[in-house]
């Protein structure tokens, strides 16, 4: 069971527990300990989640978010800028 399963299990007994007809001081207890556990899951689901945003901002060749804009191609020499070798009307002027 992943933790947001989890999450969502707690959240639908603690909805319920009011109608299963548990004595005051058992149905109190019961919900006081689901809510800690909700609110500690919770918050670790949450520093998770930073933890991965931090790691996907720091690798920008991965995620795609940093595109350089720099020519990836450049041109030998000898050759005019379409790659081909120069012509004889360039080379007499």
């Amino acid at each position: 069971m992943t933790k947001t399963q989890f999450l969502i299990t707690m959240g639908f007994i603690v909805a319920i527990m009011p109608f299963l007809g548990f004595p005051g001081s058992v149905k109190d207890a019961v919900i006081a300990i689901l809510g800690i556990t909700i609110a500690l899951v919770s918050f670790l689901l949450g520093r998770r989640a930073k933890q991965d945003d931090r790691n996907s901002l720091s690798a920008p060749d991965e995620t795609g978010a940093f595109v350089d804009n720099e020519q990836k191609f450049y041109h030998k020499r000898g050759t005019d800028q379409t790659g081909d070798a120069p012509s004889e009307e360039n080379m007499k002027a």
